[in-house]
């Protein structure tokens, strides 16, 4: 078994053991959706829609639920971005879980 110590010192990326799904910013809410379903996340990464990779927000199945189902609005033309929350903290897949 792990020692008691050593979860602090682990990288982020260790302890996760997983990658988080992504979507363009031009996705839909459906196609966010289906991204975290297929995977089993509850939530999804937005990037950038010219293709660098950035990172633009996040949207979770809370954002979902608030701003489609509660709200009655089509998740097929509503985009991700929308509702996405924006310019979330992040830290680096390297850095220790104490220091996240």
């Amino acid at each position: 078994p792990p020692s008691a110590a050593a979860p602090q010192n682990a990288p982020v990326a260790e302890v996760l053991g997983r990658t988080f799904p992504h979507v363009s910013e031009d996705a839909t809410v459906r196609e966010a959706a289906r991204a975290m379903a297929s995977v089993k996340s509850a939530a999804v990464v937005v990037l950038a829609a010219d293709g660098s990779m950035a990172l633009r927000g996040i949207l979770s199945a809370t954002d979902v639920a608030r701003g489609i189902l509660a709200d009655g609005r089509d998740a097929d033309k509503v985009k991700a971005s929308s509702l996405m929350t924006l310019d979330p903290d992040v830290v680096s897949r390297n850095s220790s879980i104490l220091k996240a």
